[in-house]
């Protein structure tokens, strides 16, 4: 019913949406299903799956390559885009994962946590630092499986109008100081972004992705060099397996791109083989 509320709404004429939207009941009404429609989409996230396959030497637990889709090179590709801070605080509030390890990185965060905010210039401060936004975020929401666990990407503006004027100053973070006049940048602005179809790569894309996280187009050389790599073709334990990824496999991969060079085989065959040897 959610849904098709809003399908409905799509096609309204803009006229009508200007009229709804001026009338606080309807309004009112109209966030009420939005709201809902957002928290059933958010309950939906943790049962997101992508399926995948992986040629993989079982005798000594290595991935050789994958091959996938756009839908989860997109995900690998917003790595580049995720502030540190994001990452360290998604290993500290997933329980299944223990803490990121990026030398004294996940110490700086627990000061920052355990510091006072009277200690700070502003709230938004301290909450630049704890849940840093993403300059990508409005696109990596067309993403299948999100890591970012923040608050939806909002935009505030000065709430003196003279402030107003092209080019607009916006902010990430409420309550910031505007850098004209000093007034605090509380006023919500309703920027609306397109919808983008896929997100950094071609939806039709076939890519091949490495152990160490080297993506490259699906061609015939590409895989053969891989699979031409001393100890790969001695070995009579080479199999093609279909593996599920999730949003906890996503978390696991983000934290070890910084530990390690062969962040598939660590992350996958430690689980895939567990309940097969």
């Amino acid at each position: 019913m959610v849904v098709c509320f809003l399908m409905c709404l799509c096609y309204v004429q803009m006229s009508t949406l200007h009229w709804v939207f001026r009338n606080p009941f309807l309004c009112s009404l109209v966030e009420g299903f939005q709201a809902k429609f957002i928290l059933l989409a958010m309950a939906d996230e943790p049962t997101r799956k992508i399926s995948l396959k992986a040629l993989v030497n079982r005798g000594n637990k290595r991935v050789i390559f994958m091959e996938s889709g756009h839908e989860f090179v997109d995900v690998l590709l917003s790595y580049l885009t995720i502030p540190i801070g994001t990452i360290i605080k998604l290993g500290r509030n997933n329980s299944n994962l223990a803490p990121l390890g990026i030398g004294c990185m996940n110490n700086l965060y627990a000061s920052v946590v355990n510091m006072d905010v009277q200690h700070f210039r502003t709230e938004a401060c301290r909450d630049m630092l704890l849940c840093p936004r993403n300059g990508a975020g409005s696109t990596l929401k067309s993403l299948k499986l999100k890591i970012d666990d923040c608050d939806p990407t909002q935009y505030f503006k000065c709430s003196n109008v003279s402030c107003r004027t092209s080019p607009a100053r916006l902010s990430y973070y409420r309550s910031v100081r505007c850098c004209r006049c000093g007034n605090q940048m509380d006023s919500k602005s309703n920027l609306l972004v397109g919808c983008l179809d896929g997100v950094f790569v071609k939806g039709l894309a076939r890519l091949i992705i490495s152990d160490d996280l080297q993506v490259m187009p699906a061609v015939t050389s590409v895989s053969s060099s891989l699979l031409m790599k001393p100890g790969v073709m001695d070995s009579n334990t080479i199999e093609e397996v279909t593996l599920d990824i999730g949003v906890d496999e996503v978390i696991e991969y983000a934290k070890f791109v910084f530990r390690c060079r062969i962040v598939l085989s660590i992350c996958l065959c430690a689980h895939l083989y567990q309940n097969h040897l």
